[in-house]
């Protein structure tokens, strides 16, 4: 869900390693969404696992960091300048990240679709009034956008949606 850590795991070297370790040990990508309280802004990065050419070790790495595309000003998240939406790469696929209310935004979602995004994640913590409605809107992204989308909520609807719109 959106805001899972509320530390940006590049500059804290203790959450870093064990995203690290995590993602080396299973084998598997992982999207990690976090709100950077200082500079009050959402965002998400890859911890993506990399076998070790001759060894039988795997270590993982860090991305870069893509930002929430459309801040919830009236919550204090910080905005504007942010880059074109583009995918993060994750173990041979690129995932296009949603934060909260980007998955609302059918060209954000189109945006990193056609930049090369196979699946769409969309991280958020509903509030209860909107719950219904923001789980209409991940299906009709993923349908517009023809994308499968996985989205994770704190408490309301997290489910995957195929390239049609429906539950899988």
């Amino acid at each position: 869900p959106e805001a899972s850590l509320f530390v940006d795991p590049r500059g804290a070297p203790r959450v870093a390693m064990a995203l690290r370790d995590l993602a080396a040990a299973s084998g598997s990508a992982l999207l990690v969404p976090y709100f950077a309280e200082s500079e009050g802004r959402s965002a998400s990065l890859v911890v993506a696992p990399r076998p070790q050419p001759g060894s039988r070790r795997t270590l993982a790495a860090l991305t870069s960091s893509r930002p929430k595309q459309r801040p919830m000003w009236f919550l204090g998240e910080h905005g504007g300048g942010e880059p074109d939406p583009e995918p993060l790469p994750a173990a041979g696929s690129e995932v296009g990240a949603l934060l909260g209310l980007d998955a609302q935004d059918p060209g954000i979602a189109a945006a990193v679709a056609d930049a090369g995004a196979d699946l769409l994640a969309s991280s958020t913590h509903d509030w209860p009034e909107l719950a219904e409605q923001q789980i209409a809107f991940a299906r009709l992204t993923a349908r517009s956008v023809g994308a499968p989308l996985a989205r994770a909520d704190w408490r309301y609807g997290s489910a995957i949606y195929g390239r049609d719109g429906e539950t899988l």
